[in-house]
């Protein structure tokens, strides 16, 4: 009895009955002694005959013919029917001619121009007979090998379907890398049969494949091996560089030093394919096994490398989500200010430790709580109709500078008052618009200026009566009631008085905001000349613009109606504008104090060629205490930052408004305007 061995996975099953089955009709239609049907192997070209149920057969064919040996090779090499009337003349058919048969006949089996076998009949007859017998065995021989091979390739197709379908599943069912390319390998073992099996990950950063998994004896000496993709040698990298999957025969090339240890020096066939999603690279498989790998082995590890490159590449972009939420969750927690997130239905939807801290509250309890509920003490100036959270989230718009108190009970049972000061960011997301809070604690800060001002205040008080003494005994001196005075000593009082006036100045601001926080600031308003009012706030200013080397010049337009206001609060406002510009012009500069009409307004714009204010404080000169820092310490006297938010709050408290237009290192030109209507 001959071994046929282990069949190729396209003559197995119903095939083996088939062909039995074939060679028994055959030989029953024809008369012949033996009819033997042998099939067509596509991985190894090959004709291997099926095991038969006759000793006969088995002792008297070979169970594989390859191209060129016998008549059936030579039908395999020619593809052509064969006919031999006296087998002992024949070179191909001596063998058989020992065994009894006198003659031969041997055709290819077709169906549609494709090759699936031969059909052998050994007999004696006549020509006519073996023709029209042959004729019609191959006949119904191809048919049925044709049927049955579609039968088997429809059910592979579904088998391959089936299983490509749960790989999917089995992906999608995990996001861990680690976990992922297992269930990968997995799939592959089950989809094509296979002895070993690795996957490489491609990493970009440093040009290489990193083994991620892998399936065989080697496991242990290939883990974590990573492969340059400069390596010439390599398998993997040749397919990676080519972005082609490919076979390999024992032999047939360098494997590369990784390959070598993953085969361990057995000669087995491979099959490498890369794994490829939206024209990029993300990896590369590699099979491994004793007998040929097939075409249709190459396309199905071909289909199921796209899907596996997809969920890599989707497993790749979750887990770098995740490390940016966990880096910014880190942020989150470690950040001193008070971080919110709102919905656009201005509910909590995440808050750090330091905004939980603030409100007294555990982070889990902020969750879904309506901003306003939790931040109650804000006002209208973060929440209502045109608050700032409600015009974030509704246009877009970014704000800053929001104040916000908050009160919360301490552990004595008192209250602690906090002041944040907000800046709120729009979010655009899938989930819809959201709103950044970032919340500075400023309550540091604003006690401190409580206190400044408490100082201050004090100083003013105890300065306002001597300044005021000193300035009267001056202008009475000046008018000569202390009798004659030289052209010098002239010079010297309008010195000494213009010096007093900057003393004053301050004094006079100090009063005025403690006025304002008390709620006694009021406006004594009458018609007003601003014109007049400016030439002489210049004429007051010359002395000091002359001790600083800076020409101070006014420009009044013709005709400027007079306005509804308070002289010494606009006197005030000349006053103060005029002092910063002087301060703040270097040597040699120039200084223009500009009053007009515009627009049913009157407006005073002062002008000046000093050192300019950037971007980034514009927004916030005006407000109380805050000084423009300036590099290398330029400039002269800086004061208490106080000047700028009184010329805000007189020129507002008249309906009217302040700003500045500034480019840094040409000057600044600051402008009031006040309603002619008054």
């Amino acid at each position: 009895m001959r071994a046929y061995g282990t069949l190729p996975p396209n003559i197995t099953g119903f095939t083996i009955a088939t062909s039995a089955l074939l060679s028994q009709t055959a030989q029953a239609l024809t008369g012949a002694r033996l009819a033997s049907v042998a099939l067509l192997d596509d991985a190894s070209g090959e004709l291997i005959r099926t095991p038969m149920h006759t000793s006969l057969a088995e002792s008297v064919l070979s169970a594989r013919v390859r191209q060129g040996d016998g008549l059936e090779g030579w039908v395999l090499a020619r593809v052509e029917p064969a006919l031999v009337p006296h087998t002992g003349r024949d070179p191909r058919t001596r063998e058989l001619a020992a065994q009894g048969f006198v003659s031969a006949w041997c055709v290819p089996l077709l169906h549609e121009e494709r090759l699936l076998g031969t059909l052998l009949l050994l007999f004696p007859f006549s020509q006519a007979e073996i023709t029209e017998a042959m004729r019609l065995a191959s006949q119904q021989t191809a048919l049925l090998i044709a049927q049955h091979q579609r039968n088997v390739e429809a059910s592979r197709q579904t088998h391959e379907l089936n299983t490509l379908l749960e790989a999917a599943r089995a992906l999608t069912s995990t996001l861990d890398p680690t976990a992922l390319v297992e269930q990968i390998a997995t799939n592959l073992r089950a989809l094509i049969a296979c002895d070993r099996a690795i996957i490489y990950i491609y990493d970009p950063h440093f040009e290489s494949l990193r083994m991620m998994t892998s399936l065989g004896p080697s496991v242990g000496q290939v883990a974590g091996a990573v492969v340059s993709m400069t390596d010439d040698h390599s398998i993997a990298v040749k397919v990676a560089r080519s972005g082609r999957p490919l076979m390999f025969s024992p032999g047939e090339s360098q494997m590369g030093a990784v390959t070598e240890i993953f085969l361990a020096g057995e000669m087995l066939n491979l099959l490498c394919t890369p794994l490829i999603s939206k024209d990029v690279l993300v990896g590369v498989v590699m099979l491994a096994r004793q007998r040929p790998f097939s075409t249709t082995d190459l396309a199905t590890l071909t289909r199921l490398g796209s899907v596996v490159a997809a969920m890599l590449e989707n497993v790749e972009l979750y887990q770098e989500a995740l490390a940016g939420r966990e880096r910014l969750e880190a942020m989150y927690a470690a950040a001193s200010d008070a971080i919110a997130v709102t919905d656009g239905r201005q509910r909590l939807i995440e808050v750090n430790h330091a905004f939980a801290s603030l409100v007294g509250a555990s982070r889990e309890s902020l969750i879904a709580q309506p901003c306003e509920q939790v931040l109650s003490m804000a006002g209208r100036q973060l929440f209502g109709p045109e608050g700032a959270l409600t015009v974030c989230l509704r246009d877009g718009l970014q704000f800053s500078g929001i104040e916000c108190v908050i009160e919360r009970p301490t552990y004595d049972n008192d209250r602690a008052v906090h002041y944040l000061d907000f800046a709120i960011t729009p979010i655009e997301g899938p989930e819809g618009r959201r709103a950044l809070l970032l919340g500075r604690d400023v309550t540091a800060k604003r006690e401190n200026e409580h206190l400044r001002a408490q100082l201050l205040d004090m100083i003013a008080h105890e300065m306002a009566g001597p300044l005021g003494a000193l300035s009267g005994y001056l202008s009475r001196t000046l008018d000569g009631h202390g009798g004659s005075l030289t052209a010098a000593q002239l010079d010297y009082l309008r010195h000494a008085q213009a010096i007093g006036e900057t003393l004053t100045a301050p004094v006079d601001d100090i009063k005025e905001l403690m006025r304002n926080d008390n709620g006694k600031f009021s406006l004594d308003r009458k018609p007003l000349d601003i014109g007049a009012l400016a030439l002489q706030a210049v004429d007051e200013q010359q002395v000091i613009a002359e001790d600083a080397v800076v020409t101070l010049r006014a420009r009044v337009q013709p005709h400027v109606p007079p306005v509804l206001a308070d002289q010494q609060r606009m006197r005030q406002v000349l006053r103060n504008l005029i002092s910063n510009a002087l301060k703040f012009t270097p040597l040699g500069g120039q200084v223009t104090v500009t009053v007009g009409a515009q627009d049913s307004s009157v407006y005073i714009s002062v002008a000046d060629t000093g050192m300019g204010i950037a971007d980034e404080h514009q927004a916030r000169i005006f407000d109380r205490y805050y000084q423009v820092p300036r590099p290398g310490g330029s400039g002269r006297s800086r004061g208490q930052g106080l000047g700028l938010a009184i010329v805000r709050l007189i020129a507002e408290s008249h309906g009217g408004a302040v700003w500045v237009e500034s480019i840094p290192g040409q000057g600044s030109t600051f402008t009031v305007r006040l309603p002619i209507e008054g």
